[in-house]
């Protein structure tokens, strides 16, 4: 299998996250029907409220690209672009195999 894991964080000045809330709830929603989806997470951090981890999985890089192409990424994108982001660390990893985790445990 090859595919693409996207993950990292953006953190926002403060209440800026729960203004998105609804925005990114839309969002993810919407991305989590798409064909190629594995994964789609995002989840506040209790020690960080104004930090949103983001942790996706898709199926081939062709899935993410059209990800980035639909009509609620632009709804999102509209909706941060006044949003003051203090710092993003967002990053792909693709991959082309995937293992169990059991895999990696001393016989």
């Amino acid at each position: 299998m090859s595919g693409v894991i996207v993950g990292g964080s953006v953190t926002f000045a403060p209440g800026e996250v729960e203004r998105l809330r609804p925005h990114l709830n839309d969002l993810i929603m919407a991305t989590r029907e798409e064909p190629g989806c594995l994964l789609y997470s995002h989840a506040a951090r209790p020690e960080e409220p104004d930090t949103v981890i983001v942790f996706e999985l898709w199926a081939s890089d062709a899935a993410l690209r059209a990800h980035l192409k639909t009509p609620h990424v632009a709804a999102w994108y509209g909706q941060i672009k006044g949003a003051k982001v203090m710092g993003s660390h967002l990053h792909a990893y693709p991959f082309d195999e995937t293992k169990r985790l059991r895999d990696f445990r001393d016989p």
